[in-house]
């Protein structure tokens, strides 16, 4: 059995269980190996009442004293509660809706528990531990990886499939012996072993950054592929005059950091070089018409221009706008999206090829349809973090001279950018429009959430719309967060039963969520509930109001991100970021949010809190996505794995006859990022 053999070959796994995996995107054996735990229950972790850990769970040796009598709190849901005592204090442990425990549970006999404490009444108390009895000591001692949900799949069975595989997999190594060596690195099907079934917590620390090397010098090898492919002669475009006709009808002026922009690119489109510039700037700041402009001098030189935004909601949006400001001037625009119909794709192909159409602005089927032209001279990528990187060059590739425009609202740091742009110039917008006002952030617990719904009601009498976010679609037990269907439930039922409440989510099709968004913009819908689906681009000025739920679950990037839909008209715009979480880091770093509005700020504020980065934290969101590795957080190995693939490709290595399981995995790795 080797990596790509279906999951129905693995042990245990039969049709029905292969159909759950598959809804969560598990179709290979090599798909559920890389389904890896997003933390660890360290059982290992021992301690008692006298030092508790109220930061993370651990495990502690209890003698159960006191079954107290079960409590009714409402319709369906019970309480029980037990006294527990480790010797040097008494506790308490509460369940709920499990009945079945004061049958299980004996009062005298000693258990081993593991979670982690609050203080009620002077009292620890342990809300829903894990419970073990003296003949599961081996267990309860454990480090045991804990997995992304998969729905009626628990998480024994999870590990038990996992480890069937591993023990069946024939998997050879990918990363060359000598770099191996080199780099102390463990062997990919070792390494997945090792994280799976950690001993302790500093082996599974060293499984995981083997097996990000070894994606990270797949990707670097996989990028270097397409820059030696590529033609450093560009196109020279220096024909300005339809970008300042349209410069001086707008309603506004430039800002210091647009007109230096507009600078550069003027510049570097005029060169007889191929352009490559990465334009950062906040959200708000006004990078699209600096896009906007770019196109207008290539098609006045005689050249086209594609357009790729990250989602269709937005491309709709960037074509609404390019078609207002473009149309007038004999400019030729056209929208491409997967929803686009078959027959209106191949006219647009077809007058692109001939020359008729001379804009597309479209998602990734800008680069997943044969499109052809000669005359292509620039490519615009758009908020490009939420991308995969490869998708970006396979734009590119449709004419390898032409220029390149890279724009993200996620500030990059200079020494990341070099790893991840190579030789992209970079110029940063950090000025905002005149008038532009600060989006003013409080951060509540828990206790804050009544004060927060009642600020929300006197908001939408005053007729304005509030965004809410929530981390997942649906509950889960792994994670005790709020669910998007979950708050959908008690806002519309319940709480704002009075306005009319939507739900959006990544799991809609592109059809159901540009329909609601489109309720949304004509304020059909006051509130929209949502996860990070509205992250990007989505533009209504009547929605002055952002509350994000268990705020800590999320990367600074993308609460920014956040925070950037609202604020964008003339009314005073609010956020309030909600977390019960009482570690320190986690205040402090949405006490970055509280505190400044300004997007360059935060991400380096972001990179000293996170630093090294715990391995088994929660992973990020909104940046660069990886199957494994995390960007910001193995910055240090993306440099290594960079400079040894710089070496493989310049020596001529990777070829069939030196390198041939690393030359497989580099072209699967270019597959699966492009999605093709």
């Amino acid at each position: 059995m080797d990596r790509h053999s279906s999951i129905l070959q693995i042990k245990g796994i039969g049709k029905k269980i292969a159909e759950k995996l598959n809804k969560a995107s598990i179709e290979t054996v090599e798909d559920l190996l890389y389904t890896l735990p997003y933390r660890y229950d360290d059982g290992s972790d021992f301690r008692n009442f006298s030092h508790p850990d109220f930061e993370k769970p651990a495990t502690y040796a209890v003698r159960l004293v006191e079954k107290k009598p079960r409590r009714y709190l409402k319709k369906g849901l019970s309480m029980q509660s037990y006294g527990i005592s480790d010797g040097t204090r008494d506790a308490t442990m509460t369940f709920f809706n499990m009945p079945f425990l004061d049958k299980s549970l004996i009062v005298g006999k000693d258990y081993y528990i593991f979670g982690k404490p609050k203080l009620f009444r002077n009292r620890l108390d342990f809300s829903t531990p894990k419970i073990f009895d003296e003949s599961k000591r081996k267990e309860a001692l454990a480090i045991t990886p804990i997995y992304p949900l998969v729905s009626g799949i628990g998480q024994k069975a999870m590990a038990k499939y996992i480890g069937e595989a591993l023990s069946q997999v024939d998997m050879p190594s990918v990363v060359p012996a000598y770099l191996r060596t080199r780099y102390g690195l463990l062997p990919e099907k070792e390494a997945l072993a090792k994280l799976h079934a950690p001993k302790d917590l500093e082996e599974g620390k060293n499984a995981l950054q083997s097996l990000i090397f070894s994606e990270f010098l797949c990707f670097q090898l996989a990028l270097g592929r397409f820059h030696q492919n590529r033609s450093e002669d560009g196109f020279s475009m220096k024909k300005t005059h339809l970008a300042e006709e349209i410069l001086s009808e707008l309603p506004f002026q430039l800002t210091e950091g647009q007109e230096q922009a507009w600078k550069d690119i003027q510049r570097d489109m005029a060169s007889e070089m191929r352009m490559e510039r990465l334009v950062q700037g906040d959200v708000g700041s006004g990078k699209t018409v600096i896009a906007f402009l770019a196109m207008a001098i290539c098609v006045a030189s005689g050249h086209q221009a594609l357009f790729m935004a990250p989602t269709e909601i937005l491309a709709k949006q960037h074509y609404e706008e390019a078609f207002d400001l473009f149309m007038p001037h004999g400019m030729r625009v056209e929208l491409l999206t997967g929803s686009t119909k078959e027959s209106k794709k191949k006219t647009i192909r077809d007058n692109f090829e001939s020359g008729i159409c001379d804009i597309i602005i479209g998602t990734h089927a800008l680069f997943n349809e044969d499109l052809k032209s000669d005359r292509i001279g620039l490519t615009i990528t758009d908020e490009q973090h939420r991308f995969g990187v490869m998708q970006r060059e396979a734009l590119q590739e449709k004419q390898t001279k032409s220029d390149r425009l890279i724009m993200t609202a996620t500030p990059i740091p200079r020494s990341l950018g070099i790893v991840m742009y190579g030789n992209t110039k970079i110029s940063s917008i950090r000025t905002m429009p005149k008038g532009r006002k600060a989006v003013e952030t409080t951060v509540v617990d828990e206790a804050g959430l009544k004060n927060s719904y009642d600020f929300m009601e006197s908001f939408l009498k005053s007729g304005q719309q509030i965004y809410v976010v929530c981390p997942l679609i649906e509950e889960n037990p792994d994670f005790p967060l709020h669910a998007a269907e979950t708050v959908y439930e008690y806002f519309s039922k319940d709480r704002f039963k009075d306005y009319s409440v939507a739900l959006i989510h990544g799991q809609l099709s592109a059809e159901e969520k540009n329909k609601i968004m489109d309720a949304f913009q004509k304020n059909d819908v006051q509130i929209l509930i949502s996860t990070t689906v509205i992250e990007v681009g989505v533009n209504v000025i009547n929605a002055n109001l952002l509350f994000v739920y268990d705020a800590d679950r999320f990367g600074l990037a993308t609460l920014h991100q956040l925070r950037g839909r609202v604020g964008r008209g003339d009314q005073k715009a609010y956020c309030i970021l909600h977390s019960d979480n009482k570690n320190l880091k986690s205040r402090q770093r949405l006490g970055i949010m509280e505190k400044s509005n300004d997007g360059f700020y935060i991400a380096e504020e972001d990179m000293k809190l996170r630093g090294g980065g715990d391995f088994f934290g929660t992973r990020q969101s909104g940046t660069v996505s990886f199957r494994v590795g995390d960007l910001f957080e193995n910055m240090d190995i993306m440099r290594y794995a960079k400079v040894e693939a710089d070496a493989i490709l310049q020596g001529g290595h990777l070829n069939e006859r030196e390198e041939p399981e690393l030359l497989r995995a580099v072209e699967e790795y270019e597959t699966r990022t492009l999605g093709i």
